[in-house]
């Protein structure tokens, strides 16, 4: 079971031990990312929708593989660059979670979105406090959940409840780290 307290601890420890493997990390990642758009701009050109889908389904796919990798460096130690050069199985699950989650979480913002233009009478600031209130909800949600990242990306095998019930003891602190702190 990954513990949201120890992800926090040695996400920091680990910051500093592995500082040169995050910079290549996150450099070549960058790398990758621009030849993708200079690829796309230059050679593949999207047509439509479509083409653009699976673009950004490339990027994502790409930003789950350095997402697994960073996770591995913090919570096994693993800072081996050969990590970064093949796909395994963690890092496709990882991909799919992701798409997933943000698939859900697109779809509850669009029900709070039709919910509160509903019940506002059409004005833009009752639309935002009406929205307010589900939103916040969905961020404790999605922040409770968010701890099934690094469960995938080491292979841990936990569940969504076992994720929910670990999280139970650290909910604002998660909300805080993972809502209000991106924002």
């Amino acid at each position: 079971m990954v513990n949201s307290m120890s992800v926090v601890a040695k996400a920091w420890e680990s910051f500093s031990q592995n500082f040169g493997f995050y910079i290549a990390a996150g450099l070549s990642f960058f790398g990758v990312a621009v030849l993708m758009v200079m690829l796309m701009i230059h050679v593949f050109t999207p047509s439509g929708n479509f083409g653009l889908i699976i673009w950004g389904l490339l990027f994502a796919l790409l930003y789950a593989k350095l997402a697994v990798v960073i996770h591995r460096c913090i919570l096994l130690g693993e800072n081996q660059f050969k990590d970064m050069l093949s796909f395994k199985p963690e890092d496709f699950k990882f991909f799919l979670a992701m798409m997933g989650f943000f698939l859900v979480l697109m779809f509850g913002v669009f029900l709070i979105g039709i919910f509160g233009s509903l019940f506002s009478g059409g004005g833009k600031m009752s639309v935002i406090v009406l929205a307010f209130i589900p939103m916040l909800i969905l961020g404790v949600v999605a922040s409770r959940l968010v701890m099934i990242f690094p469960s995938l990306a080491v292979s841990n095998g936990d569940s969504l409840g076992d994720v929910w019930d670990a999280g139970q003891n650290h909910k604002w602190m998660l909300f805080f780290l993972v809502i209000v702190f991106l924002i």
